[in-house]
């Protein structure tokens, strides 16, 4: 069987999820993990998760789903549920709008569920685009997605490296 994919025992996971999220501390490459540089010592995972995606709009959903499943199983509040799973979702569709997918044709997800606070990660195969306030006129529907995870978020970064750019939002818990 090929590494990634689900075996006959498994679960089927929700619908534009290639995989189902799984707990990890392991080493990889571009890891989501306690202990990695640039993550705040303080921080003790209650749950780390990661899932890949498909590059399509409806993984948006999935997705979402599995969030908010990992949410509640770590007794997030549901304010601060709500604000996390719509930050995925900002995040999520402006790497599918903006990004480029990774060579397999997917993104990566991750989150750590930690005492005091959420991380969030989207990861896509490109170039990181440029930061900046959105330029969306009144009643467009589209343009302020980064603006939203802001306004929801302690930080949100765009952080390129050699194999992609890594958009990734903390919020309180």
């Amino acid at each position: 069987m090929s590494p990634g994919r689900p075996r006959p025992t498994d679960p089927p996971g929700p619908p534009g999820l290639t995989d189902s999220p799984r707990l990890t501390d392991s080493p990889h490459e571009e890891g989501f993990r306690p202990g990695r540089p640039g993550y705040p010592p303080r921080m003790t995972a209650a749950a780390v998760a990661e899932l890949v995606v498909e590059a399509q709009p409806r993984a948006v959903p999935g997705a979402r789903r599995a969030l908010a499943a990992a949410l509640e199983r770590a007794g997030v509040p549901a304010p601060a549920a709500a604000d996390a799973c719509l930050v995925l979702t900002e995040l999520l569709s402006n790497a599918l709008q903006h990004g480029t997918p990774r060579a397999d044709g997917s993104l990566g997800v991750a989150w750590q569920i930690a005492a005091d606070e959420l991380v969030i990660e989207v990861r896509d195969g490109g170039p990181a685009g440029v930061d900046r306030a959105p330029q969306a006129a009144p009643g467009e529907s589209g343009g302020r997605g980064l603006l939203l995870a802001r306004a929801l978020s302690t930080t949100v970064e765009l952080l390129p490296s050699l194999d992609g750019t890594t958009a990734r939002a903390t919020l309180p818990r």
